[in-house]
């Protein structure tokens, strides 16, 4: 494999260090811009962890396993106040009814006395990170008023939102600590360089952080003030307009270098989303963490306000029922997934009104990586309705240079995989990338 980097200079492409100036995004390292749809698996699949009986709320993993957050329903389909973690091994088929398999583990809500007690009935969007070579799990709970039907009696107020801390090995409940200051909350990520844990409020203006105590977290069974703000900081939209506000907040992680937070965002209106509204700006936004300005944004049907290749198509109308939840970064390009390529994993959820209809889910699967095989058909023409596979797509490479940088426009982080073969060209790059040559030499400009 070869790996070409900014001062390449083939016979007729052009990639220089001059390119570095005209990019807004010209201080990111990393190679990290997942934005490409490739596929989804599960498809409107009923898994164990997302059926009837569990409304799938997170999704994150370690280096061997996936693990995700739901939360328990009633006969009709809505949360009840309870909720489970599972871990599920990476070689595992997702899309299957787990209940008999002994490699998948699984805490319940009622097996933590301190949370079922104090009522955190609702979990989101829960991360994972390793701190002095031991893995955790960070999960963002709430307060629900369902678990007062349990036989306990109404209280006179409720406990502020709280990250409970898991250990990830064997799913055992360490400590939770107050958001203090905080009503409400659907995520949290921690980052992956700085180790400070950051969320939101569900309806968003900034992304808050906080520093994690773990003396208190891992001593201190008794003490739930581990996390003190850092610092908070106000969200700009991808056209620099600031203040920039997201509703409805379920998921969100950072990319393995830190430099990029991807979040989701959106509930369903109507009967399953109570007091739920829509937005034009449901679904998945990118940003760059030095500034916290929007870089990418995706797009469930128009292509007006956001690039084609970055697909999240759902409908959360009351008739549509598709809910945006948490998301997960993980490069999972090594086939070691079963029908799971990519490194952005995000879930949807799709009620469908229980008892009457089964809910299902999904997950959107996207990489950063465009093919291009010079064997491969043309592109469609522009003005055509974007195919699936989408090209770009290892299912749908392009076969020529131009294409990649014209049909879509590649995008900055992204990577150009080219298979062994000979590419005429007269392109100049502009933006930030990296070019890859797979199975053999790949010739440009000649």
């Amino acid at each position: 494999m070869k790996t070409y980097f900014a001062c390449l200079i083939g016979a007729i492409l052009s990639l220089c260090h001059s390119v570095y100036a005209q990019n807004p995004n010209a201080g990111l390292k990393a190679y990290e811009g997942s934005f490409l749809f490739v596929d989804n698996y599960p498809d409107n699949g009923t898994p164990s962890w997302g059926d009837d009986d569990n409304l799938t709320n997170g999704i994150t993993h370690d280096d061997s396993n996936w693990y995700f957050t739901s939360l328990g329903s009633d006969f009709f389909g809505f949360p009840d106040g309870s909720w489970v973690l599972t871990r599920i091994p990476v070689s595992e088929d997702l899309d299957q009814d787990f209940s008999d398999n002994s490699a998948v583990l699984t805490r319940h809500l009622e097996e933590v006395d301190s949370l079922f007690n104090n009522r955190y009935g609702h979990a989101g969007d829960l991360d994972h990170f390793q701190h002095d070579s031991v893995d955790y799990l960070f999960i963002p709970l709430t307060n629900t008023p369902l678990l007062d039907s349990l036989n306990h009696p109404i209280p006179s107020s409720y406990l502020p939102p709280a990250i409970a801390v898991f250990r990830a090995e064997d799913l055992t409940f360490i400590n939770y600590a107050f958001l203090i200051g905080q009503t409400d909350v659907g995520w949290c990520a921690v980052h992956p360089k700085n180790g400070d844990l950051y969320t939101s409020y569900d309806d968003a203006e900034a992304i808050i952080r906080y520093r994690i105590d773990w003396d208190i977290i891992l001593n201190q069974p008794s003490n739930h003030h581990a996390l003190e703000v850092v610092n908070q900081y106000p969200l700009t939209d991808i056209e620099g307009i600031q203040p920039f506000k997201l509703n409805s907040m379920q998921g969100g992680e950072f990319s393995p270098n830190g430099e990029l937070l991807f979040v989701s965002c959106g509930i369903v209106e109507g009967p399953v989303g109570i007091g739920g509204a829509q937005y034009e700006t449901d679904g998945l936004h990118v940003f760059e963490t030095n500034t916290w300005q929007e870089v990418q944004r995706s797009f469930n049907g128009g292509f007006t306000c956001c690039p084609p290749y970055f697909r999240f198509a759902f409908d959360n109308s009351s008739d549509g029922g598709d809910e945006p939840e948490g998301l997960t970064y993980w490069d999972l390009e090594d086939g070691r997934a079963h029908n799971i390529s990519g490194q952005l994993h995000a879930i949807l959820y799709i009620h469908n009104y229980a008892p009457f209809h089964s809910n299902t889910v999904k997950i959107k699967h996207y990489t950063r990586k465009i093919f291009v095989d010079p064997s491969a058909p043309d592109t469609p023409l522009h003005g055509d309705p974007v195919p699936f596979p989408q090209p770009g797509t290892a299912a749908r490479p392009f076969n020529n240079l131009h294409d990649v940088l014209n049909y879509y426009g590649a995008w900055d982080g992204a990577e150009i995989v080219f298979k062994p073969g000979s590419y005429p060209a007269h392109e100049t790059i502009n933006i930030r990338v990296k070019l890859t040559s797979e199975g053999g030499t790949a010739i440009i400009g000649q």
